[in-house]
């Protein structure tokens, strides 16, 4: 049986989020951390990169569901990780997180957004597919995605 959709609040990550976020992408690779031997570590350096990009929050009744983090440098955008706590996946969070991502790089001037996954992730490049994304590029441990945003 297929859930329902959530609607999702995004907002900009805030320094109290990180333990939530740090078990929630921890949570969102268990099951591919446990198959894929190189999948690297996808929670590691949450700090830093709150310091240096933007984080985007899912929260759904309260609860922090899901995050996007976002590279933003003059024209360019990288998505640096999405991840979706397992007990809200396919429930539409995933997209939402992307559309809030493309939106913020659309306000910062970025034309292109990029991002990189693994090729034993085929979901996500299913997902990022049919949010209009294309595959730039492909080797045994990356699939590199890209997006025209103007």
């Amino acid at each position: 049986m297929k859930q329902s959709a959530l609607r999702a609040t995004i907002r900009l990550a805030v320094l109290q989020d990180l333990p939530h976020l740090k078990q929630c992408i921890e949570r969102a690779y268990a099951q591919d951390k446990a198959r894929i031997k190189n999948l690297p570590d996808v929670s590691a350096g949450l700090e830093e990169a709150f310091h240096s990009n933007t984080i985007l929050v899912a929260e759904v009744d309260g609860r922090r569901a899901g995050c996007a983090i976002l590279s933003l440098k003059g024209s360019e955008a990288h998505l640096i990780n999405l991840a979706v706590d397992p007990g809200f996946m396919g429930r539409g969070l995933g997209r939402q997180l992307v559309e809030a991502a493309e939106r913020k790089a659309i306000e910062h001037g970025a034309l292109d957004m990029h991002l990189a996954t693994h090729p034993e992730m085929p979901r996500n490049v299913s997902m990022y597919s049919k949010l209009g994304w294309n595959e730039a590029s492909r080797n045994a441990h990356k699939i590199l995605m890209l997006k025209k945003l103007r």
